[in-house]
């Protein structure tokens, strides 16, 4: 997943890394002069010449004789110019580390917002049938993904692409260096050093296990608190606070306990890899005085040789922190990386409608059948829509009605085009797919302005029509008089707040507002007061009169009454279509309903 968003980084990341090559190699350098320099400072007044292989080495000198073209240097000529050089040395180190750095968090940042918007993109792009099917464990995930998991994949490209070849590189460069200098000490620190690999290995692999379950824990105890604060009114009306309250301690000490491993974890791993490198350097300390007694070794040479060391034991326990947060981002990656893969397989186009503005009906339904399919693939047995055949005319109110688990939503959705159509087709006296409008049962404003919410998904709104909009659903008065008018900024936690019944009114002005031919209203006025629903179903009358065509699913008898036709779905089969009075004046309409209920078992006893 990570490769597509580094290769759009190709260039900055190019330089960082050659930042860090030459980095290396001015720290190797700058150290390995480090003991010539103090043997230099300490003896100020020698005039001889001083043999290169005295300063660095035997090994080291013959590559610094061929850079020079000279086997030695006046005691003079260092004086004035070693410290200087080591100086410019310092500050290049500061000037490349630093430049290295900046592109590392700059790039990191960049790549952790695109792939933030790509998951963003994905949600948005998954089709409304796949996330039927998959709506739990996405949504579970995806709030997560988008924040902690981003953030630490964020600091998993800063350490594992930026600080960890940096020191990496460093520590190649230092140990090259050390057997420059003295190959028996570097390959007796080598040796001290190998168990500390065994360790980090082990202790890797249990680090990303562990980081796996908080990131997991963490996905889980978001959902839930994400559920109770969409239900905090279902929690206050049962009087559940200490219920509630208990349960999210028992999440976030499962979460503690985790997070208690994974930190007791990371805290090992620095202090031991120090513990090795300490106890290698001890031991190369003690050989390096019985040789400089024995005359086989300069002090020169050992003093470059440690200073080179000490500064490969630091970037070594670097390395060993920038594990430990790799294992953390690694474990986000691949959550990221499942979580990206599961939507990618649900992402396709929404179906597109077939148009047909010459038609005289505003939408015509033939042979209309639909089975759920189960994440297998396999079609439930008995059919949510079965041979459906409904023909709406233009400037009509329709009111669908029927039990639960009759089909109405399976028969909105299929309008609407979010679902696929299996059997049978669908075609609309529309001459844009725009021009069919909907407005949902659950009913919530985006954060934004009144205004911007009706003209939505346009970005500039008509005033006129707005206020002919809010006019129609009542609503004119009560947004005149707010501070800013129709420019009041609502939704979740903004300025104002709206009843339910204000902010359903707000969608159905949006209706309205851009006078759509077909609209879809899904209990759009079970939010509204007998009083204000009077007043909009007269508004619905209107639209219907200047020729929108109305389909409402709605199960009030005021709402029926208002259609002119009713069509009622048994089933998944159409049990009744004609005038609503003619059913709703019936004193046992309800009971038709039973009747064919008790049909159908019978013939469902009959068949089996």
């Amino acid at each position: 997943m990570i490769k597509p968003f580094l290769k759009r980084r190709l260039v900055s990341l190019s330089v960082a890394t050659a930042c860090t090559f030459i980095l290396g190699i001015v720290s190797a350098l700058t150290f390995a002069m480090l003991g010539p320099a103090v043997q230099i400072l300490s003896n100020p007044h020698r005039l001889s010449e001083v043999p290169l292989t005295e300063l660095f080495g035997p090994r080291l000198a013959p590559y610094l004789e061929y850079v020079i073209g000279r086997q030695s240097v006046s005691a003079g000529e260092l004086w004035d110019s070693l410290p200087l050089f080591i100086l410019i040395a310092a500050f290049l180190r500061a000037i490349l580390a630093m430049m290295q750095w900046f592109l590392w968090e700059k790039s990191s940042e960049l790549i952790a917002r695109d792939m933030r918007q790509d998951l963003i993109t994905r949600y948005l792009s998954l089709h409304p049938e796949a996330r039927r099917d998959r709506t739990q464990e996405v949504d579970k995930e995806i709030a997560a993904g988008v924040s902690s998991d981003i953030r630490l994949v964020r600091e998993y490209l800063v350490h594992f692409f930026g600080g960890f070849p940096r020191e990496s590189l460093q520590v190649i460069l230092y140990l090259i260096t050390l057997f420059l200098l003295e190959p028996t000490l570097a390959a007796f620190f080598l040796l001290g050093l190998g168990p500390s690999a065994l360790l980090l290995s082990r202790l890797g692999k249990k680090m990303r296990k562990r980081s796996q379950r908080v990131l997991d824990n963490s996905s889980v105890m978001i959902e839930w608190l994400q559920q109770r604060l969409s239900g905090i009114e279902t929690i206050k009306q049962f009087r559940t606070e200490k219920l509630e309250e208990e349960q999210l301690h028992r999440y976030s000490e499962r979460l503690f306990q985790l997070f208690v491993k994974a930190a007791r974890l990371k805290a090992r791993t620095s202090p031991l890899l120090e513990v090795f490198a300490i106890a290698a350097m001890m031991f190369v300390l003690g050989y390096a005085l019985q040789k400089i007694a024995g005359g086989s070794l300069n002090s020169s040479v050992l003093l470059s040789f440690f200073a080179v060391l000490a500064n490969l034991s630091q970037s070594a326990a670097k390395l060993g922190r920038y594990f430990n947060s790799n294992k953390e981002g690694e474990a986000a990656l691949a959550r990221l990386n499942k979580l990206s893969e599961s939507m990618e397989q649900g992402s396709r186009k929404l179906r597109t409608l077939t148009l047909r503005p010459e038609q005289e009906s505003r939408l015509l339904i033939s042979k209309l059948s639909y089975n759920y399919t189960s994440a297998r693939g396999d079609k439930s047995k008995k059919a949510a829509l079965e041979d459906i055949n409904l023909v709406f005319g233009k400037g009509r109110i329709y009111a669908i009605a029927g039990p639960s688990g009759s089909g109405k939503t399976t028969l909105l959705k299929l309008i609407l085009g979010l679902w696929q159509v299996q059997d049978g087709s669908l075609s609309y006296g529309l001459t844009r797919t725009e021009d069919l409008g909907y407005l949902p049962q659950t009913v919530q404003l985006m954060p934004g302005s009144i205004a911007a919410n009706i003209s939505y998904p346009h970005p500039e709104t008509d005033q006129v029509r707005l206020e002919d909009a809010l006019r129609r659903v009542g609503l004119h008065d009560f947004v005149k008089a707010l501070p800013e008018s129709w420019q009041s900024e609502v939704g979740e936690g903004r300025a104002v707040t709206l009843s339910g019944g204000q902010a359903q009114r707000i969608k159905l002005a949006r209706l309205i507002y851009h006078r759509f031919p077909l609209v879809v209203i899904d209990e759009g006025t079970s939010a509204l007061d007998p009083e204000t629903e009077a007043t909009i179903f007269k508004t619905l009358r209107e639209m219907a009169e200047e020729g929108a065509t109305l389909i409402m699913v709605a199960h009030r008898i005021s709402a029926l009454q208002i259609a002119d036709e009713l069509i009622v779905l048994r089933r998944g089969q159409v049990f009744y279509q004609g005038a609503p009075l003619k059913i709703l004046q019936s004193e046992n309409w309800r009971e038709l309903f039973d009747e064919q209920e008790k049909k159908a078992e019978a013939e469902t006893e009959e068949l089996g």
